[in-house]
C-alpha cells in the first residue's frame, strides 16, 4: 500500500495592520510505501503535526489531494473516511486521546470494534499491551496511568489493529529511554512487515531505525 500527497498545504490568514495568508505546510509531494520508516524532523511549531494530520484523513488540505492506493481520501464522505481510516490507517496522536469511562484494553480495542472481528482485535489488543508491559493494568482506567502509561496505551492500540499505514505524532514524547526503544523496535517491526510507519519527532535517535528522514522548518519539507 503507497499513501501519496500531491501537492498538498495549509495556510491560514492572520491580521497584523492588514490580512494575510500564513502557510502551515507550504505545497509540497511526498510518498509512504510500504515496508518502510519515515521519520519527519522539526522544531515545535514547524508544521510537523499539521502534516500528518493532512496525511491521515485528520484535517482536509486547502490545496493538493493525497492518496492511498486509488483512493482520494477527501473525496470520500465523512462516513467512508472515517471507516476507511478505521480499516487501514493507524495514528497515534501527540496528545492522550484516551476515553476516561472506558478501561485501558477496552481503550486499546475500541478503534477496531465496530469494524472487525472482537475476538480477534481483543486477542491482539492483549498482546500489544503485554509487549509494552501493560498486561497488569488492563482494567485499570486512564486517570490511574501515567503520562507514558498513557502513551504507550495509544501506541498499542494504533498497532492492535495491524494497519497498512502507521502515522505517529511523537510517539516517545513520554517516555524513558528503555520504553523509547520498545516503542521504536515495534514500530520498526511494523514497518519490516510491511506497515507504511511515519514517526514524526524531534528525537535524534529515532534516526537509528529510519529507512528516511524527512525535515521540516516552518512549514516546508525536505527530503
Amino acid at each position: 500500500m503507497i499513501l501519496r500527497a500531491e501537492k498538498i498545504a495549509k495556510w491560514y490568514y492572520r491580521k497584523s495592520g492588514e490580512s494575510n495568508r500564513f502557510f502551515a505546510v507550504s505545497e509540497t509531494d511526498v510518498q509512504l510505501e510500504s515496508g518502510s520508516l519515515t521519520v519527519l524532523m522539526g522544531r515545535s511549531g514547524s508544521g510537523k503535526t499539521t502534516f500528518l494530520h493532512m496525511l491521515g484523513g485528520l484535517l482536509i488540505p486547502d490545496a493538493g489531494k493525497v492518496w492511498v492506493d486509488d483512493k482520494d481520501l477527501y473525496a470520500m464522505n465523512d462516513a467512508e473516511l472515517s471507516r476507511y481510516r478505521n480499516r487501514h490507517i493507524g495514528i497515534v496522536s501527540q496528545g492522550h486521546t484516551a476515553v476516561q469511562s472506558l478501561s485501558v484494553l477496552e481503550n486499546v480495542m475500541l478503534p477496531q470494534m465496530m469494524y472487525a472481528d472482537t475476538d480477534r482485535i481483543n486477542e491482539s489488543a492483549d498482546e500489544w499491551l503485554a509487549r509494552f508491559g501493560m498486561e497488569h493494568l488492563q482494567e485499570a482506567f486512564p486517570s490511574e496511568l501515567s503520562g507514558g502509561e498513557l502513551r504507550r496505551m495509544s501506541i498499542a492500540r494504533a498497532l492492535a489493529g495491524k494497519p497498512e499505514i502507521l502515522l505517529a505524532d511523537e510517539p516517545t514524547g513520554d517516555l524513558d529511554d528503555e520504553n523509547t526503544k520498545l516503542v521504536m523496535n515495534a514500530l520498526r517491526e511494523a514497518a519490516d512487515e510491511g506497515t507504511a510507519v511515519l514517526v514524526v519527532t524531534h528525537e535524534s535517535d529515532a534516526l537509528d531505525y529510519a529507512d528516511q528522514r524527512w525535515q521540516m522548518n516552518a512549514g516546508v519539507l525536505t527530503k
